[in-house]
């Protein structure tokens, strides 16, 4: 049985005889909302969240004979639920034929892709942009956001197909998330030749400075440094930083996750055999 922690309750409880495996994408609940909560605090909004699917979740995990994440961070948090022993990785991927380099737009682009902007950390962004609008443009895609200046174009949702395009004409991505699973959005950037500038949870993808930075959580300041040093790099480095994003994004693919998925499917199976074995 496989599943979902939040959807794989009953078929698991029902098929007692099963191999029974979670597949979590995301962070497990308490540590999200452990960072979440604050953070709307802060910026007077609401957390709204579901205790009752909170209990699912982690019950999910718990029924579970092994919990596959979809990356190491991910494993992280959900040993605070369950042993770290039963839980394996398979870290999610990307589409580098779908995602390519391409030509980048004649004024410094800044890209911010993310639905909840609160989430994915924007306040900081916006906050460090502030010493930049007269040199760089903001691009917010996936979440809605009043914001009126010149230098900044609100997408909103935008269909998946348009992505490749809109992304491969930015020169950074920026996402300085707060909490999440695995942002796609970051490889999508590095292997489309963008560097990207992102806190540790999302910055599992690549090695820091090759392709890609790693920032503190809530550090307007360091975002800050980083951009002048893109906008002041002489062509030649900026231009190597792209070759490196797109290395880094080609060294694991969706065909790689499909690997590791099934190494981490065979190994509970084959532990279940030797275990069963009299």
């Amino acid at each position: 049985v496989l599943g979902a922690p939040s959807y794989g309750c009953i078929p698991m409880l029902s098929h007692q005889d099963a191999i029974k495996v979670s597949y979590g994408w995301n962070n497990a609940p308490a540590h999200r909302n452990r960072v979440l909560e604050p953070e709307y605090a802060a910026m007077g909004s609401s957390y709204d969240h579901s205790p009752v699917g909170d209990v699912i979740y982690e019950m999910g995990l718990r029924v579970s004979d092994w919990v596959i994440a979809c990356s190491p961070f991910v494993k992280k948090t959900h040993a605070e639920v369950v042993p770290e022993s039963k839980i394996l990785t398979a870290r999610w991927g990307v589409d580098v034929d779908r995602f390519s380099p391409g030509k980048k737009r004649d004024r410094f682009t800044i890209l911010f892709s993310g639905g909840d902007p609160i989430r994915k950390g924007l306040r900081y962004l916006l906050d460090a942009y502030q010493g930049f609008a007269s040199v760089a443009d903001l691009w917010l895609v996936g979440c809605n956001v009043d914001i009126q200046h010149p230098s900044v174009r609100c997408f909103g949702m935008v269909p998946n197909s348009q992505m490749p395009e809109i992304v491969q004409q930015c020169h950074v991505m920026i996402l300085p998330t707060i909490e999440d699973g695995i942002a796609l959005a970051v490889q999508e950037a590095l292997a489309s030749g963008v560097i990207a500038i992102t806190t540790p949870e999302t910055a599992e993808v690549f090695v820091d400075g090759q392709g890609g930075f790693v920032i503190p959580y809530h550090a307007s300041a360091s975002i800050r440094v980083l951009l002048d040093r893109l906008l002041t790099m002489p062509q030649a480095g900026y231009n190597q930083l792209c070759q490196d994003a797109r290395a880094q994004a080609e060294s694991f693919t969706w065909n790689d996750f499909k690997v590791e998925f099934k190494e981490c499917v065979a190994r509970a199976v084959q532990h279940d055999r030797t275990a069963a074995r009299p």
